[in-house]
């Protein structure tokens, strides 16, 4: 029998023990006396009742206190399931500490490194910033700088965080506060780590991936995905599906390839892998943004047949080529891109803007630009035109300098030492703003009437404009489209033009076939099948020989 000493020693060790196994000095129990009115209270519970998160022996559970990175490290290998360790050699993590084997298992799980000095510093609180930075590398999310731009303290956030930052906003992980700030260095409490992680489990748990290479989705039809969609393996073939969520080409790819084909993505797509040869995208619709951001700048994205991407940002050099029908509506060159990246730019283009500075952009060989935009930051930019090149109008508020073959059709300058080695057709200076435009310095007419001295240039290339009355319909409604194909200023006349009107699945639905008039002028009105099901579809008119032009707009067709 025990001696009642024998037994107070036992209880203490038992309570000792039970302490360190869990690695906190807390308590399970759900009815704290500190949470019954907290903004967190519903997952703080839940969180509890899962067993993932404790609460203290005074019946507290302290919602608003600040938690260390052991703590959080803890609470994300409990909340994801990490149970494999590594080995780890961290100065300031000995094997007696209760956390050696949680930092064992998130260096196992590859999301944590330490500090640049080789610690850990397990105990020290775990900031805003350093809590957004393992969750996305936990989710492989990628980085998001300019999502980071709406916070009124951007400008104090370090630049390591803010594309995570960014990232853990758009995917709505973690939020600023009501006066408009992050304050990234600031801790994170223990009921914002709990709400943290709460969504990223969300978001992992609602992520379908493609890791290995091969072919997926059906032969026939459309396969729709409600989730996010993560491929992050060389060689794989994604056809037929509608993804109403993410896609996320991951860096896991590699310099490999993936093709994608009749894929809509609804939300944004995301492209960190991939390499020359290539991502391709055939007879897609890309309604979000598309992010590019490859390490090494070296990417080449393919938009084949009727493909079309909404809007794409690049965040590093890459190659963007469109064939056939296929759109880049609109291109962004955002201000933080890295000065000397080389971007590359071949086919159909809808607007492209330009904020980086001393970046280098080749349009290449034929390609159309409907305009080519620099703003104020982006001093410096060189783009050089290929030849047969076209761009409709050019606008910048920056000392730029373009280049090469090509053809503009109008350009506007409101700043000094812009050089444009093309004619344009027509030349708008800001007044007292000089330029050198066709080799020769410019600055207001000689006769005094105001604005810059040109002769106008012929192209050699046509362009086709598309117009709608509107973007909605229902089935019994009149549809009217009109447009011209230009050449120069003025119409290409007597031309053919093939209209199309496309659903999601690819099919064919309306073929029309219309004419230009003298000016080169069109314009028709159909109605769609009266079997047709509500939903988006694509309207295109081609214009066929001589300029053998396309146009894409997408239309709503309502019950």
């Amino acid at each position: 029998m025990l001696k009642t000493k024998d037994v107070k020693s036992c209880i203490v060790f038992l309570l000792i023990f039970s302490m360190m196994l869990s690695g906190f000095n807390f308590s399970f129990a759900n009815d704290f006396s500190d949470i019954g009115e907290h903004w967190a209270k519903n997952e703080i519970k839940a969180w509890i009742e899962k067993e993932l998160i404790e609460g203290y022996s005074d019946g507290t559970f302290r919602p608003d206190n600040n938690i260390t990175r052991a703590e959080f490290i803890t609470l994300i290998n409990r909340a994801f399931g990490y149970t494999k360790e590594d080995i780890i050699n961290f100065p300031d993590v000995s094997s007696d500490n209760w956390f050696y084997s949680e930092i064992a298992k998130a260096k196992a799980a590859g999301y944590i490194s330490g500090y640049p000095d080789g610690t850990m510093k397990p105990n020290n609180s775990i900031s805003r910033q350093e809590a957004a930075g393992i969750v996305v590398r936990i989710l492989d999310l990628g980085e998001n700088i300019n999502a980071a731009e709406k916070f009124a303290d951007y400008s104090k956030i370090p630049a390591w965080s803010r594309g995570y930052i960014g990232t853990v906003l758009e995917a709505k992980i973690m939020e600023g506060y009501p006066d408009g700030t992050f304050k990234a260095e600031d801790f994170i409490t223990r009921a914002e780590a709990v709400i943290t992680l709460e969504r990223a489990m969300e978001i992992e748990s609602d992520v379908i991936t493609y890791d290995k290479s091969g072919t997926y989705g059906p032969l026939e039809g459309i396969e729709t995905i409600d989730k996010n969609v993560l491929i992050s393996a060389d060689g794989v073939i994604l056809q037929n599906v509608l993804i109403k969520g993410n896609l996320t080409l991951d860096k896991g790819i590699g310099d490999g390839e993936v093709t994608l084909k009749n894929v809509t993505v609804k939300k944004d797509t995301f492209i960190y892998g991939g390499g020359e040869n290539s991502v391709i995208f055939r007879d897609c619709a890309l309604e979000g943004t598309v992010t590019i951001e490859k390490a090494d700048g070296r990417i080449r994205i393919v938009a084949e047949g009727t493909t079309s991407v909404s809007k794409a940002v690049l965040q590093s050099g890459a190659i963007l080529l469109s064939e056939g029908e296929g759109l880049f509506s609109r291109v962004e060159l955002p201000k933080d891109l890295s000065k000397d990246t080389r971007i590359v730019l071949t086919g159909n283009f809808g607007g492209v803007e330009i904020a980086a500075k001393e970046v280098s952009v080749k349009v290449g060989e034929g390609s159309v630009l409907e305009s080519l935009v620099f703003t104020k930051d982006a001093a410096d930019a060189e783009v050089d035109l290929d030849k047969e090149t076209s761009i409709a109008i050019v606008k910048t508020d920056a000392k730029i300098k373009i280049t090469g073959q090509g053809s503009i059709g109008k350009v506007e300058i409101n700043v000094d030492g812009v050089l444009v080695e093309q004619k344009p057709e027509e030349i708008v200076l800001k007044p007292g703003v000089k330029a050198n435009i066709g080799g020769e310095d410019i600055s207001e007419k000689s006769d005094g009437s105001g604005g810059p001295t040109t002769d106008p240039v012929g192209t050699a290339k046509g362009e086709i404009t598309l117009r709608l009355d509107k973007a909605e319909y229902t089935v019994d409604e009149d549809i009217t489209i009109s447009g011209t194909v230009i050449k120069d200023k003025i119409g290409l006349a007597d031309v053919d033009i093939t209209l199309k009107l496309i659903d999601n699945e690819g099919q064919v639905i309306l073929v029309e076939q219309i004419k230009t008039d003298v000016n080169g002028k069109f314009t028709d009105t159909f109605k769609v099948p009266e079997e047709t099901e509500a939903g988006v579809y694509a309207l295109t008119v081609k214009a066929n020989d001589p300029v053998n032009k396309s146009k894409k707009e997408e239309i709503t067709i309502i019950n």
